[in-house]
């Protein structure tokens, strides 16, 4: 729906503008759109890697997951984890999740290894 200007088959469920509005790049800051993160100019590599580009918009979830649609690429990323049902370490004023620790939480670098799957083939 996010790749097909609000629609999919012969189904319409918001206008192409209802998509623009959300998804377009505040004035003061061109990371953030209307509920979405902007990959704007590489500004997000921890979210979106080094290939996204700057029409690129996502977001992430405090459970573990990612979202990454690319128009530009005609490319949708969704990234399901559960690194906050790890074990904790750490005090309860400085903590850490463990599973933040595995390469799945670190987005950007799964992000960047499906970018580099299908940029090279």
């Amino acid at each position: 729906v996010l790749l097909n200007g609000g629609g999919y088959d012969n189904k319409q469920i918001f206008t192409p503008q209802v998509l623009e509005q959300f998804t377009k790049p505040e004035a003061s800051d061109e990371t953030y759109g209307l509920g979405w993160r902007r990959a704007g100019h590489q500004a997000r590599k921890w979210h979106f890697g080094p290939y996204a580009s700057p029409r690129a918009f996502g977001h992430t979830g405090w459970t573990g997951t990612v979202t990454v649609i690319d128009p530009e690429y005609d490319l949708a990323i969704v990234l399901l984890t559960n690194a906050r049902h790890t074990p904790i370490e750490g005090s309860q004023e400085n903590y850490e999740f463990v599973g933040k620790r595995f390469e799945t939480g670190k987005y950007g670098s799964i992000i960047s290894l499906i970018y580099e799957s299908i940029l090279n083939h």
